[in-house]
């Protein structure tokens, strides 16, 4: 929905040269691992497609289509095709708010009007390889359908 301008707070730090070469070595070394999983579960999804494939192409070949209006047991542990009315007997209710509708499911969603902290991050690399950082924090009202927990807020 919609937010409102709020309060802003900044903060700014400084990196040396060295600082930021020990920031980035873990992140390359994950990045290095990230790449070698991602092919190992391609490779993983691709047997997983051509499986499912197989499985369709069964399917359609043992593919029974009845009529939603009886039961015929020569039908039983077949694969089987309906098609029909789809229709609830009894009216779906919110007792809370006192809504009743005519429907095959209802469901309730909340949201809180609360303080939202948003993150604003600027570099700035100086002459000899250090790095200003510079962190804006913006706090703006929005409706949210989770609780956001303020004891983190700068």
């Amino acid at each position: 929905m919609g937010a409102n301008s709020g309060d802003k707070y900044t903060v700014t730090s400084m990196t040396g040269y060295g600082g930021r070469i020990r920031q980035s070595a873990p992140k390359i070394i994950i990045g290095v691992l990230l790449i070698v999983l991602s092919a190992v579960l391609l490779f993983k999804n691709e047997g997983c497609v051509i499986n499912n494939k197989r499985t369709m192409e069964t399917g359609k070949k043992l593919v029974v289509s009845v009529s939603a209006g009886s039961v015929n047991p020569a039908n039983e542990d077949k694969l089987i095709h309906i098609t029909g009315q789809l229709s609830s007997l009894p009216m779906l209710k919110d007792s809370y708010f006192g809504i009743s509708r005519e429907a095959v499911a209802l469901n309730r969603i909340v949201e809180v009007y609360q303080w939202a902290e948003h993150k604003e991050t600027k570099s700035k690399v100086n002459m000899g390889g250090s790095e200003d950082t510079t962190a804006t924090y913006i706090y703006t009202k929005e409706w949210s359908s989770r609780l956001i927990n303020s004891d983190n807020f700068n």
